[in-house]
């Protein structure tokens, strides 16, 4: 009997400063998106890191810009 390979999907982390500069937010803004769980994180010990699909999901989120709502 064979077994078949595990298949592990690897996702970078980030760290808090790195999100932050990665959705040109502040960490204020970035703590309200993680406690109101709009953006998932995780936690190794102390550190919390924040996969790239979890930034990627809440781009996802996002509304589209409109151009007729930029005066044009």
């Amino acid at each position: 009997q064979v077994e078949a390979p595990l298949l592990v999907t690897f996702c970078e982390l980030f760290s808090v400063p790195e999100a932050c500069k990665k959705l040109h937010i502040g960490r204020t803004q970035f703590y309200k998106l993680a406690n109101t769980g709009k953006i998932k994180v995780c936690r190794l010990g102390k550190r919390t890191l924040i996969p790239s699909t979890a930034i990627a999901a809440f781009i996802e989120t996002l509304p589209d810009f409109k151009a007729e709502t930029a005066g044009a």
